[in-house]
């Protein structure tokens, strides 16, 4: 089916793992052998660009209209679903635990990520193509309308303060040293001292 995801490549026991999501399919396959490994059907009537997300067993993806699904590797079950607040063309964050995502419609939410339970959601002004980043201890989330989200990691919301660029961007900020790189709209904005 169809994806404009990238393939995710992940450490899995003792093997690593190319694993692809597609409507309506996530499959992985053996890095070395290109033997497939397993598959799962859970991107059903969904265009997918978010880029699979893995961690301690679980692998987490999703799609504009599909469900958010956590699904176990070793078990090939979906452990947890979401059909409401989840990342569409964003690719979720994953740290601590906690699994943050920007939806489409601009949702901001926190999941628990092994058991799935909403933390805590907040809905910006736009809907967010960028991913989040974790930079110096803090979540940084672009909406489409330029508005940076400065979030303090954590099982409670806590905004720390939000910049506008002063023009529309959908691109994930690359970090490089103390700086960040922005493309918006009509020019790449270099961010730093």
């Amino acid at each position: 089916g169809s994806s404009w995801s990238m393939p995710l490549v992940a450490e899995i026991g003792d093997r690593k793992e190319v694993i692809l999501a597609a409507e309506p399919t996530v499959v992985s396959y053996d890095l070395e052998s290109g033997k497939e490994l397993w598959r799962v059907d859970c991107l059903k009537y969904g265009e997918v660009t978010s880029v699979p997300v893995y961690a301690d067993g679980i692998v987490y993806v999703s799609a504009d209209s599909a469900n958010l699904s956590a699904i176990d590797v070793k078990t090939r079950e979906i452990v947890w679903e979401s059909a409401f607040l989840k990342s569409g063309v964003s690719t979720p964050l994953l740290h601590e635990g906690l699994l943050y995502c920007g939806a489409d419609d601009g949702a901001l939410v926190c999941y628990d990520a092994k058991t799935g339970e909403e933390l805590w959601a907040e809905f910006a002004d736009d809907g967010f193509y960028a991913s989040p980043i974790l930079a110096e201890g803090r979540i940084h989330l672009m909406d489409r309308s330029g508005t940076m989200y400065i979030l303090k990691p954590g099982r409670e919301l806590k905004i720390l303060g939000k910049s506008a660029l002063g023009e529309e961007a959908s691109s994930t900020p690359a970090v490089v040293g103390d700086s960040f790189y922005i493309r918006g709209l009509e020019h790449l904005f270099r961010i730093g001292p």
